[in-house]
């Protein structure tokens, strides 16, 4: 039977709860979110937030009004300081990161507005100039120092905008927070691709990410909450786990041959970037150094661990939003288990009526198994972070940097240290 990876929750990750936190819980379970946070307009907010601002932390109160330091991407014309550039390869790249940023699904290069009730309106434009793939205009009422982003090809990104020297994380490291949570790099910087923020999943859900939801009339709830979502870290996460746990089968297959899609190696990467023979002494040092059973699920044997990741699978990532007695999540179905490439995704909807089903969300944490209809009876739980929402330093960009250790974690594993 195929597994299913869940990473639901409202868009930002957390893994250690604060007054603040329990305050907010209580108030949810006596007046069912009287702020707003969990409607669509909140959760829209929250995904837009953590990704333009690095923000974990659940919303304020004032959410509708607060605003936020833009700390995603660099400003290349100071006469323009709300005008910021990020490097990318291509349009659609360029399409995916509005999708990201917005949850739609646009599927070609074309103007489009997306709206949102207490939030803004983002504008992609696409413009396929040699020095600029495409814009996207920004009126955001919680990001008040942000006009424009221009997704600025990688060839016509200024050398002096990007980080210098050697990252300190590669492909498969594996952090600790102060939440004692383990994280996995699935995406590291790059100084040639002027990727500076590497991507990290984990597969280990604290109790605040898991709280209670209730409300007069409806069966009780217990749902994913501050899971992060970022859709190709999930692809990665599921590539990088599946080659770790065959990496001969891998290295056999693909030795000398193309791996992905065309010019492009392990983790979107430009082909070349990862040694395939590195694949194998990654597999060596985590088995060596007993890494599987640090990253794994709590209640999950490496074993079974492995089994899951090894079959195609479901992602379900998100929580599109609660509203009134309905509960919708966001799912991501893969395919490609036998040729190790598993960005093959076709993305669907699941629809729960809250006062005929009772969702607990604890067990697939756990042990990855449940009893949900609509979801399965397998199923993984998995959240996601950048560098700078790893750090916990992430309001002061000064203390990030691509080469130095995330601040506020433990290595735990760095192919580079071994």
């Amino acid at each position: 039977m195929a597994a299913v990876v869940l990473g639901l929750g409202m868009y930002a990750t957390s893994c250690s709860s604060d007054d603040d936190d329990k305050k907010e819980n209580n108030e949810q379970k006596d007046t069912f979110d009287p702020y707003g946070k969990t409607t669509e307009s909140g959760n829209a907010c929250f995904n837009l937030l953590s990704q333009l601002a690095a923000v974990t932390d659940s919303l304020p109160n004032d959410w509708k009004t607060h605003t936020y330091k833009t700390l995603e991407g660099s400003v290349l014309d100071e006469s323009q300081p709300f005008v910021r550039s990020i490097a990318i390869e291509d349009m659609a790249e360029a399409i995916q990161y509005f999708n990201d940023l917005t949850g739609v699904e646009l599927g070609s290069a074309k103007t489009y507005t997306w709206k949102m009730e207490n939030v803004g309106t983002l504008t992609f434009t696409p413009m396929n100039q040699s020095e600029c793939i495409a814009t996207i205009d920004v009126n955001v009422t919680q990001l008040r120092d942000l006009t424009q982003l221009r997704l600025v090809p990688v060839s016509a990104f200024p050398e002096n905008a990007s980080f210098e020297g050697d990252p300190w994380y590669r492909l498969g490291d594996v952090v600790r927070d102060d939440g004692d949570c383990y994280w996995i790099c699935v995406r590291p910087c790059y100084q040639p691709s002027k990727i500076d923020q590497s991507w990290w999943v984990s597969f280990n859900i604290p109790k605040n990410c898991m709280p209670d939801y209730a409300k007069a009339g409806l069966l009780a709830q217990r749902i994913p909450y501050n899971l992060g979502n970022k859709k190709l870290s999930r692809a990665y996460a599921v590539q990088l786990l599946s080659i770790l746990s065959r990496p001969t089968e891998f290295q056999q297959k693909y030795t000398g041959k193309h791996f992905g899609e065309k010019g492009k190696g392990l983790s979107g990467l430009p082909e070349g970037a990862m040694p395939y023979e590195d694949i194998s002494k990654i597999a060596e040092n985590w088995d060596n150094k007993q890494i599987w059973s640090m990253v794994k699920p709590s209640g999950m044997s490496v074993s079974e661990f492995q089994n899951f990741i090894r079959e195609d699978l479901s992602l379900i990532f998100n929580t599109h939003h609660i509203m009134n007695a309905t509960l919708k999540i966001d799912i991501s179905k893969f395919t490609g288990a036998s040729d190790f490439y598993r960005t093959a995704q076709v993305d669907t909807e699941a629809t729960f009526d809250m006062q005929k089903t009772s969702f607990d969300i604890t067990s697939y944490a756990s042990k990855g198994t449940g009893a949900t209809n609509g979801i399965g009876n397998k199923a993984l739980v998995i959240r996601f972070k950048d560098g700078k929402q790893l750090s916990n330093t992430r309001n002061s960009l000064d203390n990030i940097s691509p080469t130095k250790p995330i601040e506020g974690t433990t290595d735990i594993y760095r192919f580079d240290a071994n």
